[in-house]
């Protein structure tokens, strides 16, 4: 759905836009159901607060402000081949570069089933 709607929005607003209304209503929407209040002494903690920070920023909005900007050069249905072929290269990566820790991995999941 975002791949639709963004196509049509990035022509009309800027990915900055796109992206604070897009987090806010996740945020809006995951606060009341994540239960965060629960662990709330942990957020204290100033290697949460850099680690939360961090993967907010980069591995989120970061990453959903390119993609946007993308979704103005690429067609949609690019865009939606593309981003289902990127875990696949992302597995493919880490097993290459980590073949130890995918193995202990794959072990583990054969314990489990």
């Amino acid at each position: 759905m975002y791949i639709i709607f963004g196509k049509v929005v990035s022509q009309k607003y800027h990915a900055l836009t796109i992206t604070f209304y897009s987090m806010l209503l996740g945020a809006l929407f995951l606060l009341p159901t994540s239960s965060l209040w629960v662990k709330k002494e942990l957020f204290l903690e100033s290697q949460v607060l850099i680690y939360g920070i961090g993967l907010a920023f980069f591995v989120t909005v970061l990453a959903y402000i390119v993609y946007t900007i993308g979704l103005k050069y690429v067609e949609s249905s690019k865009a939606a081949i593309l981003s289902t072929i990127e875990p696949v290269v992302a597995i493919s990566v880490d097993f290459w570069h980590y073949p130890n820790i995918f193995f202990c991995y794959l072990n583990y999941t054969k314990i489990v089933f």
